[in-house]
């Protein structure tokens, strides 16, 4: 994070004046935000934790803060929304985008809406589809047998261009590209973080994978409450 405010001093103030450490250069950053409306981006806030200073980083001012996360804990320092799933129209639009496909065709678009339905309406899950779907050439009617059959192969697949990138806990500067399985694995991770918790929750998310998503009975867990 720190390094991310230097990058924008230096981008900012060319030679203009001379930093003598991290410290003057988020000065800096603040001095000249406070004069103009700005908006401020925290991506994958999920370990607090590890940045317990944040409030230091936001600068004074007309700006708007907006972060990202998984954490419970990130919702005490504003309001908070909660994200859910696209509806259709927005599946149908960004299958078209990463397609190229006309989904005005009758069969294109019945078929896309199968997929959608088959992904949980997920949007990375659905511009992973569009990804593989662009780049095996493949009509939208033949996604989902193959999809059935190498669910793996599909939901790693990403485009050169990838807009889902993150810096992975041991990396330095390399941005590892984000998948369904790796944002899968990240979550996994996070719940699993203590080795109190690894066990239980493992346990319960692979009894979970076998049953539907609606319908489940409590009496399936109560043993273990």
């Amino acid at each position: 994070m720190t390094r991310s405010f230097e990058d924008i001093a230096d981008r900012w103030n060319g030679r203009k004046r001379r930093f003598t450490d991290a410290e003057s250069r988020l000065k800096y950053v603040n001095e000249v935000l406070a004069e103009r409306e700005w908006l401020l981006i925290f991506d994958n806030y999920d370990h607090p934790d590890q940045f317990a200073d944040i409030c230091n980083f936001i600068p004074p001012g007309d700006g708007s803060v907006l972060i990202t996360s998984r954490h419970g804990d990130a919702g005490l320092l504003g309001e908070v929304v909660q994200m859910s799933g696209m509806d259709e129209g927005e599946g149908l639009e960004l299958l078209r985008r990463r397609t190229e496909q006309n989904l005005d065709e009758p069969l294109n678009r019945g078929s896309a809406i199968k997929i959608l339905r088959t992904l949980g309406y997920l949007s990375l899950a659905v511009d992973q589809a569009g990804a593989y779907i662009r780049q095996q050439n493949l009509p939208m009617q033949q996604f989902l047998g193959q999809y059935e059959s190498q669910k793996e192969a599909v939901l790693n697949q990403k485009h050169i261009y990838w807009d889902y990138k993150r810096k992975l806990h041991g990396e330095d500067q390399t941005e590892t590209p984000l998948g369904v399985l790796t944002t899968w694995e990240l979550s996994i991770q996070q719940m699993t973080s203590t080795h109190v918790t690894q066990g239980v929750v493992e346990h319960l998310l692979t009894v979970a994978a076998f049953l539907s998503h609606v319908e489940i009975s409590e009496s399936l867990f109560k043993e273990y409450a």
